[in-house]
């Protein structure tokens, strides 16, 4: 498989995980504020910024254990957004 192909297929995954994540969020559906807990150092998982005038995400991220900079995106680079609420990533469908 190709790099091409890899980043369309996780892209594909990301818009459909993103539109589920958007119709469940009003409802906090599984998903956890950040301040009560952060997920597991290097838990890949989806995270979202609520903010007044404008939201993030959904988007893939990872914590790294940096207490300064805690969050990564799930390619290892710095995430410059701070997750107010984050999900796990659900296992998907086998058939």
């Amino acid at each position: 498989m190709s790099k091409q192909q890899a980043v369309r297929i996780l892209q594909q995954q990301m818009h459909s995980i993103a539109t589920e994540a958007q119709q469940a969020l009003p409802e906090l559906n599984g998903w956890i504020k950040c301040s009560d807990r952060l997920p597991p150092v290097r838990q890949r998982v989806l995270a979202y910024r609520l903010g007044k005038k404008t939201n993030d995400g959904p988007f893939f991220a990872m914590t790294c254990g940096n207490e300064h900079r805690p969050w990564r995106y799930i390619d290892g680079d710095r995430c410059d957004i701070t997750p107010t609420h984050w999900h796990e990533i659900p296992v998907p469908p086998t058939e």
